[in-house]
């Protein structure tokens, strides 16, 4: 970015609007610190296509499947709806990325990565046993005698 220095005189101007470069210290903010000088054919290489890439991933998450661009098509209210719907359809589209980038690489097995190779589990309410209270069987349909 560029900042215009103040419209006063050279002699004026604070300190660092009269010189032609700064230094930063390596210590100031080293989270955001890059290692490469900024617009040099080094950084060109390393982030170029690191922009393309989150740029094409947007565009593959508004693609007209997902519909994150468009809050109208998602059929949920409210914030927290809407953050998980997103958080859903995110995670639905970087699979299909994954699944993507294996099968280019003819590395993807059917049989892996889908349900079908899992054992059906058995239905707990299938073999129920009666009660203890339904159990009873009566074999004197006859009340006793008092």
């Amino acid at each position: 970015p560029q900042v215009r220095p103040p419209e006063r005189p050279s002699h004026r101007r604070p300190a660092i609007c009269q010189q032609s470069t700064i230094t930063v210290p390596a210590d100031l903010m080293p989270k955001l610190r890059q290692e490469l000088p900024w617009g040099r054919a080094a950084w060109q290489r390393a982030y170029r296509s690191l922009r393309s890439h989150i740029e094409g991933l947007n565009g593959r998450a508004k693609n007209v499947d997902t519909f994150l661009h468009s809050r109208e098509k998602r059929q949920s209210r409210g914030r927290v709806a809407q953050t998980l719907l997103s958080a859903v359809q995110l995670l639905v589209e970087n699979l299909k990325s994954i699944e993507g980038y294996l099968r280019d690489r003819r590395q993807w097995r059917e049989e892996r990565y889908t349900l079908g190779h899992i054992p059906t589990t058995p239905d707990p309410y299938e073999a129920e046993v009666p009660a203890e209270s339904e159990a009873r069987t009566i074999i004197n349909p006859t009340p006793p005698e008092p």
